[in-house]
């Protein structure tokens, strides 16, 4: 019977053994990094949350619109996250005018025709004329009058 007891022993032991976690530690990755890291990550949900609108998100998480920025122009991971979210936006917005679209909802077709029906001419279009002659008698100039007028223009 004392063999199941040493057993028994040895295995609550080893459950009372801190379990070593392996973490890599890099010279490259400080403090500094690995807390941007989860502010971005954060700012990323917020967005998706806030469907891209960039003052909504910083201003949930209390983090300046300019890091953003600073972020969009500098990690090229997260410029691209930033991307898909404003695709998603625009997609979901796209879809809400189709709907309005199917509805018969005449600003929607005309809004929809002046900026996807361009190229079948539904566009509004002012046109100006600025063909105008304008003439003027050089004829009393020197030669060096109008050498310089020549690269005056020039």
């Amino acid at each position: 019977m004392n063999k199941p007891r040493k057993k028994a022993a040895t295995a609550k032991k080893s459950a009372q053994k801190p379990k070593v976690v392996a973490v890599a530690k890099s010279n490259t990755i400080k403090g500094g990094q690995i807390r941007t890291a989860v502010q971005k990550k954060k700012l990323i949900e917020a967005l998706e949350k806030s469907m891209g609108v960039v003052t909504t998100a910083c201003a949930s998480l209390k983090i300046d619109r300019s890091t953003h920025y600073k972020w969009l122009m500098e990690d090229e991971s997260y410029r691209n996250m930033v991307q898909e979210i404003e695709n998603v936006a625009l997609d979901f917005a796209e879809s809400k005018l189709h709907a309005n679209i199917a509805q018969m909802d005449t600003t929607a077709i005309i809004f929809f025709l002046k900026t996807k029906g361009k190229n079948r001419g539904y566009t509004e279009k002012n046109t100006l004329d600025v063909n105008a002659t304008f003439r003027q008698d050089l004829s009393h100039l020197s030669v060096d009058e109008l050498e310089k007028l020549i690269g005056e223009a020039e």
